[in-house]
């Protein structure tokens, strides 16, 4: 893949345009023969075949509604892209987030696809506010202190929040799921303020008092929401909607109002001792938020391999991945069983 190329070449790039087709192989062949060095980065939306049809919409002044179609059915055809091999180019949303703005340097004198990313969604943020005439919200968040009991509040910029399957406790969401959240994002915003997403501050080594680094903070409950905002900022950043905005138009304020919402993320979290605790509660509180889609048995394996590896990595065992898999499914059942047991007697009391 072309995120994989940790040093640019000539023998690279042709193993590339060996797995590639259409616009994305002319127009790196052709830079190629003017030798020059194809940017890669601006070449891979072509290869997505993203068009921002949904956002030229939003221009127009088409409702939110329409905007999001057009979202989707680009989504929905980039989900069915093939390899050369014939299979899915991608295997979800955060996959796709993943390869496009990977973290892997190709010229030590350019900035990374993330570190590039990071900067455009923090101009859009900022664009957003001057449209609606707002101050923008501090932009170097800290890590908050340690909790041992209740719950803890946060607000993050989206940037600060990973989109990998990496940075979500029960692995990648579905694209259905995000499709989901985006037609609600479109329609009426992002809605964290009411019902804030559950995140993992310190899983991935942060420390109260920290600056809180881009794309660092894991994300427990909230996996589709997050997603969502990452896929839809995307969209409107390489559409290039703002550019050359002075005087907000109508339908400009109405998509800057929707987008800083989504970017400004209101989020929880509780004390956890460790990854076993953490997914546990992530898998339980999905369940029991009402309007959280329930974890899928891809989301619980995910989330019990993060377990397996845990387990692996701080201490000596003889027992297998998939022992240990098993056996933290029958743990998590009998905990659940326990719970309903206890339910149901306090039901039955009154």
């Amino acid at each position: 893949m072309w995120y994989s190329m940790f040093e640019w070449s000539k023998e690279k790039a042709d193993v590339w345009l060996q797995r590639t087709d259409g616009r994305f192989n002319f127009k790196v062949e052709e830079q190629m023969s003017k030798g020059e060095k194809p940017n890669l980065l601006n070449q891979a939306a072509l290869a997505g075949g993203l068009q921002h049809r949904g956002v030229e919409e939003c221009k127009m002044g088409a409702p939110m509604e329409t905007v999001y179609q057009k979202m989707k059915e680009q989504y929905t055809t980039l989900m069915e892209q093939k390899d050369s091999l014939g299979d899915s180019a991608y295997t979800d949303l955060n996959d796709w987030l993943g390869q496009t703005f990977s973290n892997l340097k190709f010229d030590p004198r350019e900035p990374t696809p993330q570190e590039t990313f990071k900067l455009s969604l923090q101009d859009l943020y900022k664009t957003c506010c001057q449209a609606l005439g707002v101050e923008e919200s501090i932009m170097d968040v800290k890590y908050p202190d340690y909790i041992t009991l209740g719950i803890g509040t946060m607000k993050l910029h989206l940037w600060q929040l990973g989109y990998t399957e990496h940075s979500h406790i029960r692995g990648a969401t579905s694209a259905y799921n995000v499709f989901k959240c985006m037609e609600k994002d479109c329609l009426y915003g992002g809605n964290t303020k009411k019902y804030p997403i559950e995140i993992l501050p310190f899983m991935q080594g942060g420390f109260p008092g920290q600056v809180v680094e881009a794309f660092s903070v894991m994300t427990s409950i909230g996996s589709s929401v997050v997603t969502s905002a990452y896929i839809i900022c995307c969209n409107i950043i390489r559409a290039g909607f703002f550019e050359g905005v002075v005087d907000a138009s109508h339908p400009e304020q109405e998509l800057a109002r929707c987008v800083k919402s989504l970017m400004e993320v209101f989020a929880i979290y509780g004390p956890v001792e460790g990854i076993k605790e953490a997914v546990f509660k992530s898998n339980k509180g999905n369940i029991e938020a009402g309007k959280r889609p329930t974890p899928t048995i891809l989301s619980y394996a995910a989330s019990y391999n993060r377990v397996a590896d845990d387990i692996q990595q701080k201490k000596k065992t003889r027992q297998t991945r998939k022992e240990l898999i098993m056996k933290q499914v029958k743990e998590h059942n009998m905990i659940e069983k326990t719970a309903r047991a206890k339910s149901k007697q306090r039901i039955s009391k009154h």
